[in-house]
């Protein structure tokens, strides 16, 4: 089961925030770089295992998609900061509604009904 979570932290600390993510995901790394060489080596060696083969192409492939979900997330992140600076730098003005002029009075005998367009 997965969840999202969030936390706050203050605006000037956001990219260190999602460096800290990032770095985060060094040892899976690490370790997807171990499981490929295995699956490579398996395949290279005399004795093939069929088993051991499956077991880390499996593990590689849920390594590395954890890892693809981290860094969609951080570049969420960033790409959020990166709109809000955006908007700090050039807010946008909501346009005011011009004024309608003052309706014209009806000369006296005249009658003034709405007529629908």
């Amino acid at each position: 089961m997965k969840v999202k979570l969030s936390y706050t932290v203050a605006t000037e600390d956001v990219l260190e925030e999602a460096a800290f993510l990032v770095a985060n995901t060094g040892p899976r790394l690490n370790s997807c770089v171990q499981l490929f060489n295995s699956v490579v080596n398996n395949l290279r060696d005399e004795e093939f295992n069929l088993g051991g083969f499956r077991a880390h192409l499996d593990e590689l492939r849920e390594n590395l998609s954890k890892i693809d979900t981290r860094l969609m997330e951080v570049n969420e992140i960033v790409q959020g900061y990166e709109e809000y600076h955006e908007h700090q730098r050039h807010p946008v003005r909501v346009a005011e509604e011009p004024e309608l002029p003052e309706p014209v009075p009806a000369s006296p005998g005249v009658e003034m009904t709405e007529v629908e367009e």
